[in-house]
């Protein structure tokens, strides 16, 4: 897993341009272990979903992207951007882990099955990834979901408004 984010800071109008761009839309989930033979909710994952820009993907000249091009690893780059820029700034007892590429494409029924490209973030513990969630990793998934959505991010869909003020 990858922690450094070399990508320059980025204001929030850039981070607007790159939302709408790539029609971003986020989920997240409970992460579990298995501790003593006992299931506990450790933490949680964060996924940013991105499709390619239409323009970068090659879809105007008549070709398509395939997993891992340039044009998906530009978006998940963009995407990588908004995780950084979502993510608190100082330093709390959470640690976020961020996975690296997975060149692939994600599918999702719920968004009429658009190619996605996907950036992950665990939010964890920083000293005992085992250790059972509690108020610091539910405050700073909500600080990081409340930023999403004071962009126009939706959870688990795409935002209708995306494209209609261009």
């Amino acid at each position: 897993m990858n922690t450094a984010l070399s990508s320059a800071p980025q204001t929030e109008e850039a981070i607007k341009d790159i939302v709408e761009k790539h029609r971003v839309c986020y989920e997240w989930s409970n992460d579990h272990e298995m501790v003593n033979s006992v299931r506990i909710p450790t933490g949680y994952s964060l996924r940013l979903y991105g499709s390619n820009d239409e323009h970068d993907a090659g879809i105007d000249s008549g070709t398509h992207p395939i997993p891992g091009c340039a044009a998906c690893r530009k978006t998940y780059f963009d995407l990588l951007s908004v995780a950084k820029w979502i993510m608190p700034k100082e330093k709390r007892e959470t640690q976020y882990k961020i996975e690296p590429f997975d060149n692939a494409f994600h599918f999702a029924p719920k968004r009429n099955w658009r190619e996605e490209i996907v950036v992950a973030i665990q939010l964890l513990h920083r000293d005992d990834v085992s250790r059972p969630q509690d108020e610091c990793e539910i405050l700073c998934l909500k600080e990081m979901c409340s930023k999403l959505q004071k962009i126009g991010v939706l959870e688990g869909r795409v935002n209708r408004e995306f494209g209609r003020h261009n």
